[in-house]
């Protein structure tokens, strides 16, 4: 059987925006996937301690990375990148979970 992971998913906050791809999207079992996960400033201000947390669903195993990071400042319009790879342990089909993000702003709130 095939795993069809969703290509895209858009996580609007208030001030950051986070994208997720998956590539390859099809796999079959043993197959590796790169998970890449952009977080963008869309706000008008510097935002602070910002912690992204995703997470991998059950069918896969983490192979390489890290699925959580840490930013200390993202200033408006800067984005950043970072990836992971995972395996998967058996056929069928998935959906990814959404990625969350805390963040503080100028003034810490």
């Amino acid at each position: 059987m095939v795993y069809c992971v969703d290509d895209l998913r858009y996580i609007n906050s208030y001030f950051i925006a986070i994208s997720k791809t998956v590539f390859p999207s099809t796999l079959q079992e043993s197959d590796t996937t790169t998970i890449t996960i952009e977080i963008k400033n869309k706000g008008s201000v510097d935002e602070k301690n910002i912690e992204i947390a995703d997470s991998i669903p059950v069918e896969f195993t983490l192979v390489s990375g890290s699925i959580n990071h840490s930013y200390g400042t993202l200033k408006p319009n800067e984005w950043r990148t970072y990836q992971y790879r995972i395996k998967a342990t058996k056929a069928g089909r998935f959906m990814t979970d959404v990625t969350s993000a805390t963040y503080e702003d100028e003034e810490g709130n």
